[in-house]
């Protein structure tokens, strides 16, 4: 198969839409592989897992590849192939990308993305959690360059899109907890309306948290829920903090029973952490004084809770609605132990709810 001249790639950083030096490259994945191609030596190995081998299926009838599609999250049949592969393209999501980031590290060969999340799990990190052979290993990842098909990327915008929301929020959250006495870093700002704005916008975030920054506690709702949702997570935890800090009171003579919690959670109660008298008194008294600055802002982000919803709905073409407290919410405290909503469950305001 001949493939066209590859056409000039766009670099978010260069189009502005990343400030930090995200070094996404934005074109079609055929000009991605051509590119890629006109760049290595020997065999090519393909890898994708079954939601972008479609996209992907065209590279596999070039001379120089071998395809592989990972119908599961472990690596091994990747290190079947012949050992004259000279370099790696991997599309699809995280376990994927892992999968062949992981062996593009042990073979020392180039390797190449195109993430099929434009939310970019698996795309920057160092290390990572890969299976092999049933194993669950943490190892080293190659580095790669990172190639953006806004058409590979499209079905995920609606949940990228939404994580900048959580963004968003983890930032407050995180103000909030150096403010009680848990110092966090914050997470860079990132916004975008555009697939090519929200790619890169997310890229920063992952740059941002992998340099140690706090995810929020939001990113953990977001897992908790039968069907993962940032969108969700944004909308429970913006109602959260704005009653917490608007009318929340410290219940000075009421304990939790973190016993309780911690088995309805399914965590062990060893693992829980409670205050002692005088953290809970330091963290009331502070609550006092900062009430209103905190309240102002949350205020702030809850104003923005429809229009937020409304960017969310343009990409996903859903009518996107919540309602009620889930019991994902009601476990959090136990499930992200450094979170805000764990210092809301001290003063014994998630009981009941």
């Amino acid at each position: 198969m001949q493939l066209a001249e590859p056409v000039p790639m766009k670099n978010a950083e260069d189009q502005g839409t990343a400030k930090d030096g995200s070094g996404l490259l934005f074109c079609s994945l055929q000009d991605a592989v051509a590119q890629f191609c006109a760049v290595t030596a020997g065999k090519i190995l393909f890898v994708s897992d079954e939601g972008a081998c479609d996209a992907l299926a065209f590279a596999a009838r070039l001379p120089r590849a071998i395809s592989v599609v990972l119908t599961g999250a472990d690596a091994l049949p990747l290190f079947a192939v012949p050992d004259t592969v000279g370099a790696v393209f991997a599309a699809g999501r995280e376990e994927a990308l892992n999968a062949a980031r992981f062996y593009a590290a042990v073979r020392r060969a180039p390797c190449a993305l195109a993430p099929a999340d434009a939310a970019m799990f698996g795309v920057f990190e160092d290390m990572g959690w890969v299976f092999s052979d049933g194993e669950r290993v943490f190892a080293p990842l190659a580095r790669t360059k990172v190639f953006c098909d806004v058409a590979l990327l499209t079905p995920s915008l609606a949940e990228a899109r939404a994580r900048l929301a959580l963004a968003r929020l983890a930032r407050f959250e995180a103000r909030a907890l150096t403010a009680f006495g848990t110092p966090k870093r914050e997470v860079c700002a990132a916004a975008g309306n555009s697939a090519e704005e929200i790619a890169a916008a997310n890229a920063a975030l992952r740059k941002s948290e992998l340099a140690g920054a706090w995810r929020g506690e939001g990113e953990a709702l977001a897992r908790l829920y039968p069907q993962p949702s940032a969108i969700r997570a944004f909308c429970e935890l913006a109602a959260l903090y704005g009653a917490f800090f608007g009318r929340g009171k410290p219940k000075k003579y009421f304990v939790p029973d973190y016993a309780a919690r911690a088995r309805r959670a399914g965590v062990s109660y060893a693992d829980v952490r409670i205050p002692t008298a005088e953290e809970y008194a330091r963290r009331a008294l502070v609550l006092e004084r900062r009430r209103s600055e905190f309240r102002a802002e949350v205020d702030g982000i809850c104003r923005d809770v429809p229009a937020e919803m409304r960017s969310v709905c343009a990409f996903s073409q859903k009518n996107l609605q919540y309602s009620g407290i889930s019991d994902a919410l009601r476990t959090l405290p136990e499930r992200c132990p450094e979170g805000l909503s764990a210092l809301i469950r001290d003063f014994g305001l998630l009981d009941g709810i």
